[in-house]
This record gives structure tokens, C-alpha cells and sequence, in this order.
């Protein structure tokens, strides 16, 4: 062997160390954005839930008043301006 056949090796297996190392990391990163994705999904649906029992109360409310105001429109006459 001479010095330009292992010159060669070592430079295959510095570019496969290269990519290997940019492989691992980029597996990491991705492998970390799904966990984040999961538990941004989660965290959605949880506000949606919440969201929406929320809204049931609101609706439940503005019924509450709308039948309290048509009783007291019922009470008093109501005069329209001519």
C-alpha cells in the first residue's frame, strides 16, 4: 500500500463519519419535531375542549337573557317613534 491509497481510505472514512454525524442529527432533530408536533396536537384538542365548553356556557347565558328581555318587553309597552 502506498500513502495515496490510505491518504484515500482516511478521506472515505472522514466524509463517512461526516455524514453519519449529519444523519444522527438531522434523525434527532426530526425525532424531536414530531414529540413537539404530538404535544402541540394535544395541547389543540385540550383548548378546543375547553373552547367549547365554554361557548356552551356563553350560549346558555345569552338564552337566559334573551327570555328575561322578551319577558320585560312583554311588561312594558313598547313605543316605537313616528
Amino acid at each position: 500500500m502506498t500513502w495515496e491509497i490510505v491518504a484515500g481510505i482516511i478521506a472515505l472514512i472522514g466524509v463517512f463519519g461526516s455524514v453519519a454525524t449529519w444523519a444522527s442529527k438531522l434523525s434527532r432533530s426530526l425525532s424531536n419535531l414530531e414529540t413537539t408536533l404530538k404535544n402541540l396536537d394535544e395541547t389543540l384538542q385540550e383548548l378546543k375542549d375547553t373552547n367549547h365548553e365554554s361557548h356552551k356556557e356563553f350560549y346558555k347565558r345569552l338564552n337566559e337573557h334573551d327570555c328575561r328581555i322578551a319577558k320585560l318587553e312583554e311588561k312594558t309597552p313598547y313605543k316605537t317613534q313616528e
